[in-house]
């Protein structure tokens, strides 16, 4: 059984959050096929810092963190519904070529847009992210740390909602209560982004 600790992460944590969600995305299907492919990582590392520090060490979100630095994930509180829109969109299109490339700033643009569209809008905790480092996948760190987020899901009675994007995790999330409900194609074959929701408890 894995005894690491896992505690509420603050803006002191930030590096350590980006370095985490870098290695632990680093094979993601999805985002490599939107990412700009010759800046993955330094693309990788705004991206997260923007959107951590913007959404997730903010007012409405929430991180978590393990004490070993090899795991963390980010949360947005309830209701939990997508705070991007088309008007936020547009206004971030330099920061969003930044991060695509121009040739990939369509695939961006589709994986935003559908993502909004299928979030749902009932009251919940959105699990926006969670990553455990390579050389700890699989050692139980993953499954303590969200089990440690959920005890809080399940002391406000409300459902969680998290969108996966590897086949491999869905066993995962799975053993947690969360439950597939659509699949979302972006590609002949893929990448797939599958949305998960785990009901109240």
């Amino acid at each position: 059984m894995n005894e690491t600790e896992i505690r509420e992460a603050t803006q002191a944590d930030l590096d350590a959050l980006v370095e985490i969600l870098v290695r632990g995305f680093s094979d993601d299907p999805l985002y490599r096929w939107f990412t700009h492919p010759q800046r993955f990582d330094s693309v990788m590392a705004r991206m997260f810092r923007d959107d951590l520090e913007r959404s997730y060490l903010a007012d409405g979100g929430l991180c978590y963190i393990a004490e070993d630095g090899n795991a963390a994930s980010a949360w947005r509180r309830p209701p939990g519904s997508h705070p991007d829109s088309l008007l936020a969109r547009l206004r971030e299109t330099r920061e969003l070529i930044a991060i695509s490339g121009v040739t990939r700033f369509p695939r961006i643009w589709q994986l935003m847009t559908r993502c909004a569209e299928e979030h749902p809008t009932e009251p919940h905790w959105y699990l926006s992210l969670l990553a455990v480092d390579p050389s700890q996948q699989r050692t139980g760190v993953g499954s303590t740390l969200l089990a440690h987020a959920l005890e809080r899901v399940d002391a406000d009675h409300l459902p969680a909602y998290l969108e996966n994007s590897k086949a491999r995790n869905l066993e995962f999330y799975e053993r947690h209560g969360f439950r597939t409900f659509k699949r979302l194609e972006f590609a002949r074959g893929g990448p797939y982004l599958w949305l998960m929701w785990r009901p109240a408890r």
